[in-house]
């Protein structure tokens, strides 16, 4: 059994590395026809989790709750020749990109800018994951993201770390033969989930 130590760090916790753009991205000019060309390229160089969030497409409820985000917004003057550039593109999930929207904060200040997952890890540094799904900012401009992303607002991302966190739990005590536990960890699960709902 690996130590806590040895176990690999989860991707997020390094930053994105891009693969080749699609071949047919040269001939994409409508926002339609780029989600079609470039959703599944993004969905492996961002190892199949929102940039932002973390949240997996089956964690998020499928492909269809992504977007083909663009980190230097398309709809600002000053980026709009970056609509159809590869390096300008991010899988995300449609609530983190409809909370990003088009904001982009004054490049002068450190403590509000939006860090590039391609370059530098938001997590754990900037943004961090406590036990019962909650998310938290770490040093700036963890703030300025936690706010821009709404995170403590957002009901379902709380919901899917739990669940992973759950699930991790659950594995450990089904490998570790502890039906007792993973018996406890599902009822404490249910319990969870309906005051969730609630």
């Amino acid at each position: 059994m690996q130590s806590k130590s040895s176990q690999p760090s989860p991707p997020w916790e390094s930053p994105y590395c891009r693969g080749p753009a699609p071949q047919a991205l040269d001939q994409v000019r409508s926002e339609r026809r780029l989600r079609l060309v470039v959703l599944a390229a993004l969905r492996r160089d961002f190892d199949d989790r929102c940039c932002y969030c973390t949240g997996s497409t089956d964690e998020k409820g499928g492909e269809e709750n992504f977007d083909v985000e663009h980190f230097r917004p398309k709809g600002r003057k000053e980026f709009s020749h970056l609509g159809f550039e590869y390096s300008n593109l991010y899988y995300a999930c449609r609530g983190c990109n409809l909370a990003k929207g088009s904001q982009w904060p004054n490049a002068t200040d450190g403590e509000r800018r939006f860090v590039d997952p391609c370059e530098e890890a938001l997590y754990p540094q900037y943004l961090r994951i406590r036990a019962g799904g909650e998310v938290f900012a770490g040093s700036p401009p963890g703030s300025f993201l936690l706010e821009a992303f709404k995170f403590t607002q957002r009901r379902g991302v709380r919901r899917f770390l739990l669940m992973r966190e759950f699930s991790a739990r659950l594995r450990s005590a089904i490998g570790a033969g502890d039906i007792s536990k993973a018996e406890a960890l599902l009822d404490d699960l249910e319990r969870t989930l309906t005051a969730e709902l609630a």
